[in-house]
């Protein structure tokens, strides 16, 4: 209908046709029945392979669609061929579930100014659980970054994850007369879990049957001062 008033189709059935399938919705949804967005357009929610898995991130980070309530299930293994943008960010975090039945996503590669860098930016009231990572490298070149494996800031859960490959964290060069500092919250799984709101009030997270892998820590230059605080399951393993 177009302002409340009802408007019918016209249509000439065929010979031999007995019903009409009438789509109700946007272009976007129209083109997405058989394409990377089918999975959110037909409700299944299940992710198949990378541009799904791409999309998934658009959606949260550009469309801000939270998935409150809903669950992300992953049906395969997924080997990344670009480099990944984040899921969710402090302004639009990831709240749904996302289970990755114990499926591999190989080749993770997060690279840039991301403040929170994993395969997930921001998870807040929001789970993620049963998926491994491998074969990746995750940098983050801003100050005071948060760098986790499967999640740069976690408020809410992640359990039964594994992450088996390397993370690095790149602090910006800053000049040698400087006193400021950099500060980074690295962890093999979780960079920061929980957020704290005040003195008084802090929202806790959780971790349960979690694995990492190797992290480093590069400084840009020898006269930076750094504050690492390590969190998330596993922490500094080397400095370089």
């Amino acid at each position: 209908t177009a302002a409340g008033v009802p408007y019918t189709v016209p249509m000439k059935l065929a010979e031999g046709q007995t019903s009409v399938t009438l789509y109700y919705g946007t272009m976007e949804e129209f083109n997405a029945v058989e394409g990377v967005s089918a999975w959110y357009y037909n409700g299944t929610n299940k992710i198949t392979n990378e541009a799904e898995l791409r999309f998934l991130a658009t959606l949260v980070n550009d469309k801000h669609i939270d998935f409150s309530g809903k669950v992300i299930n992953l049906d395969n293994d997924i080997a990344l061929t670009e480099t990944w943008m984040p899921i969710g960010t402090v302004d639009h975090p990831f709240h749904g579930i996302f289970n990755g039945n114990g499926h591999t996503i190989s080749g993770l590669k997060v690279e840039g100014a991301y403040a929170n860098a994993g395969l997930f930016g921001v998870v807040e009231e929001g789970t993620v659980k049963q998926v491994n990572l491998r074969d990746g490298k995750i940098s983050s070149t801003t100050e005071g970054a948060n760098v986790g494996g499967i999640a740069g800031t976690v408020v809410g859960s992640v359990s039964d994850c594994a992450y088996a490959a390397d993370m690095t964290v790149e602090t910006p060069s800053l000049a040698s007369d400087t006193s400021d500092a950099v500060a980074a919250s690295i962890g093999g799984v979780v960079g920061v879990l929980g957020q704290r709101v005040d003195e008084r009030t802090t929202i806790a997270g959780t971790i349960s049957n979690c694995t990492n892998g190797v992290v480093s820590l590069k400084p840009g230059n020898t006269q930076t001062t750094l504050h690492v605080v390590t969190t998330g399951v596993g922490g500094l393993d080397r400095f370089g």
